[in-house]
């Protein structure tokens, strides 16, 4: 069987605006025993082949669809969002950004695969 991959989400922001927050991961990671995680870490893990899914809608949407055919599809991609540090109009925007543009998009993708 193979490891589960660790993909976190993010959506509604600016590319800088979640690398500043996904930086706080790395607390959240100390808190629950894992190590601190380096920039350089960081940085790789949110590039384009990294296991963090964050930015513009775009970004999640290409990244999503990396994913989808790296792993030989993707049915349901899931969104953790903090939903104690995060305002509640920024959290509404970015679920109406995920279900705006993100979803439809996922789906006209995976929707041309299969008809392929």
């Amino acid at each position: 069987m193979q490891d589960p991959l660790p993909i976190w989400l993010g959506v509604g922001g600016t590319p800088g605006s979640f690398a500043r927050a996904g930086l706080g991961l790395s607390k959240a990671g100390q808190e629950r025993g894992g190590g601190r995680v380096a920039r350089a870490h960081f940085d790789a893990e949110r590039g384009p082949h990294g296991a963090m899914i964050l930015g513009g809608p775009d970004e999640v949407i290409d990244k999503i669809h990396h994913y989808d055919e790296v792993l030989g599809g993707v049915s349901r991609p899931t969104f953790q969002m903090d939903l104690a540090a995060l305002p509640h109009a920024k959290l509404m925007r970015a679920i109406e950004t995920i279900g705006t543009f993100v979803a439809p998009a996922v789906r006209e993708q995976s929707a041309a695969a299969a008809s392929i």
